[in-house]
C-alpha cells in the first residue's frame, strides 16, 4: 500500500470545538496523514488516534495574535501535500506569496453570517464572498449556500454526524433534547410551546434537556420562560457538554429539537443537530427552513414554523404518531449523511482530485457532473 499523503485541516476553533473539521479530521486519518492546525484558547484538550495537533498560541492583541497565526500556517504549508483551510475572517491572507503552492490550498465555507444585524452580515458575506473568490478552489457545506453568496461553480461539502448506537426507544415519557448554542436560536420560544402542550395535556409524561451554552441575555430569556409555566421539574439545561459525552444525552431521549429562526440568513444553512438526531435515531420537531425541507420527512419528524404555538402543534403531532416512529428505521434511512460515508464517497474523492489523482463531483449552478476541480 503506497504511503499516505500529508494534509493539513485549518480552522481558528480549537481541536474538538468544531464539529465538522474535528469529525472529518478523524475520518481521514483512514486515508491521509492528517495534521490539524488551530488557535489554543486554553479550553480542555481533545485528542483523537492517528491526527496530530499543532497549536498556535492566542497571546498578545488581535493583531499580534491573528499575524502570529498566518506567519505560522505559511511556514507549515509547504510540508504537505494538500491544506484545507475552513474559512475565518481573513483566510486569503494566507495567499500572498506562495507561488505554486496556492494549487494546494482549499478553502472551505461552513456557514454564512448569520448576525441579525443586516448591515453587519452584508459586510460580513461581502468580505467572505472576495475572500474565498481568491482561492482555486472552493468548498461549501451545501449547494444552496454557495449559489445564495453568489458562486456558481464549486465543490459541496455536506454537513454530518456520527452514529450513535441506543437501544429501541420507549415513548411511555416524551423526553425531547436540543443540542447545540443557545446564541440568537430564540429557543425560549420551544419552551413556551411546551407549556402551551402541556396546558392542554396536563396527563402527558414529558422530559426536556437543553445542551448547550449561550450569551446571558439567551439562557436567560429560557430560564424566564421556563419559570412563567411551570416547568421546572421538566426541563434540565445541562450547559456545555464536550462532543464524546453528548452521545449518552441522545441515547436518553426519544425526540430531538432543530430549532432555528426562520430568516434568510438560517434558511440555506444546514443544522448540524439535525443529523446527529437521526443517526441516533431520534424523530425531529424542526422549524421549516429550506435545508430542514430537503430533509425532513414523515417516517423521521415534523416541520414547523418558528413560533411558540406551531412548536406546540409540531410536539402534538409528534406524541400523536409516536408510536409510527422507529430509531431503527430513521438511523438506516440517513446513514449516508454520516461523516465515514461523507469523507469516503465525497471528501477523499476531491482531495485527490486537487492532487491530480482522480475525477470528483462539483456543483455547478447550471448541471451536476463528475469533473475535477477548475
Amino acid at each position: 500500500m503506497p504511503d499516505k499523503k500529508k494534509i493539513l485541516l485549518v480552522t481558528r476553533d480549537q481541536f474538538g470545538y468544531h464539529v465538522d473539521p474535528y469529525a472529518y479530521a478523524r475520518e481521514l486519518t483512514r486515508h491521509f496523514e492528517v495534521t490539524y492546525f488551530c488557535w489554543d484558547y486554553g479550553r480542555p484538550r481533545v485528542e483523537a488516534p492517528g491526527v496530530e495537533v499543532i497549536y498556535s498560541n492566542r497571546n498578545g492583541n488581535l493583531v499580534v495574535r491573528n499575524l502570529r497565526f498566518l506567519r505560522e500556517l505559511r511556514d507549515r504549508i509547504p510540508d504537505f501535500a494538500v491544506t484545507l483551510i475552513f474559512y475565518f475572517t481573513g483566510a486569503s491572507l494566507v495567499l500572498p506569496g506562495m507561488g505554486h503552492l496556492k494549487d494546494r490550498l482549499i478553502c472551505d465555507v461552513r456557514t454564512g453570517s448569520v448576525s441579525g444585524k443586516v448591515t453587519q452580515r452584508l459586510s460580513l458575506n461581502t468580505l467572505l464572498k472576495a475572500e474565498v473568490k481568491a482561492f482555486r478552489y472552493q468548498s461549501f457545506i451545501s449547494e444552496s449556500l454557495g449559489k445564495s453568496l453568489g458562486f456558481t461553480r464549486f465543490n459541496v461539502l455536506p454537513l454530518g454526524a456520527s452514529i450513535t448506537a441506543a437501544a429501541p426507544r420507549s415513548y411511555d415519557t416524551l423526553h425531547l433534547i436540543y443540542v447545540g448554542t443557545l446564541e440568537g436560536r430564540h429557543l425560549d420560544e420551544s419552551i413556551v410551546g411546551l407549556g402551551k402542550f402541556y396546558q392542554r395535556h396536563t396527563g402527558v409524561a414529558c422530559k426536556y434537556t437543553i445542551v448547550g451554552s449561550g450569551s446571558e441575555a439567551d439562557v436567560q430569556k429560557v430560564r424566564t420562560a421556563i419559570a412563567r409555566y411551570g416547568l421546572e421539574e421538566i426541563v434540565e439545561m445541562t450547559g456545555f457538554i464536550q462532543r464524546d459525552k453528548i452521545g449518552t444525552y441522545l441515547g436518553r431521549a426519544n425526540v430531538g429539537v432543530s430549532y432555528v429562526p426562520i430568516t434568510d440568513y438560517y434558511n440555506f444553512q444546514p443544522v448540524t443537530k439535525t443529523y446527529e438526531y437521526f443517526l441516533a435515531g431520534l424523530p425531529v420537531i424542526a422549524t421549516a427552513t429550506h435545508e430542514h425541507k430537503l430533509i425532513v420527512e414523515p417516517h423521521n419528524g415534523v416541520l414547523i414554523e418558528s413560533t411558540p404555538e406551531s412548536f406546540a402543534e409540531g410536539l402534538e403531532e409528534v406524541y400523536r404518531r409516536r408510536s409510527e416512529y422507529s430509531a431503527a428505521v430513521i438511523r438506516a434511512r440517513a446513514a449516508h449523511f454520516s461523516y465515514a460515508h461523507i469523507v469516503d464517497t465525497r471528501l477523499v474523492l476531491y482531495l485527490r482530485a486537487v492532487l491530480g489523482e482522480k475525477a470528483t463531483t462539483a456543483t455547478d449552478s447550471r448541471r451536476r457532473e463528475n469533473i475535477s476541480p477548475p
